[in-house]
């Protein structure tokens, strides 16, 4: 999860706000994550607070919201005050301050390594 205080954006299109990468295919390595990628690109938060608009501005824009990614349909599409899944950005709108990623440590002998 990511924190971002008294941002301003400027000019922004809301097709050009954020784009979160599908997780590719190739990463499901045995080593990794068993026999699925590893979805670290899907199970993001950007939270603002404090966020100033001016010139093109997004049609909702708000001063706190959250950008969710994808996680599917069963994930951040089920979240409270989420809008339906924005295409262009392969992620999710919200306005729900209560989101938070729970977060296991590994105990795995390269933890260290997977962890950088």
């Amino acid at each position: 999860m990511h924190k971002f205080t008294s941002c301003k954006f400027r000019d922004v299109d809301e097709e050009s706000l954020i784009w979160f990468e599908t997780a590719p295919k190739s990463w499901a390595t045995i080593s990794d994550c068993g026999q699925w990628p590893c979805t670290a690109p899907e199970n993001i938060i950007l939270s603002f607070l404090g966020t100033t608009w001016s010139g093109i501005t997004p049609p909702n824009a708000r001063g706190t919201f959250q950008l969710v990614g994808s996680g599917g349909p069963n994930v951040a599409g089920e979240y409270n005050n989420c809008r339906d899944r924005m295409s262009v950005w392969n992620g999710y709108y919200c306005e729900n301050r209560n989101l938070g990623i729970l977060l296991f440590e590994s105990l795995d002998s390269d933890t260290y390594e997977r962890s950088i």
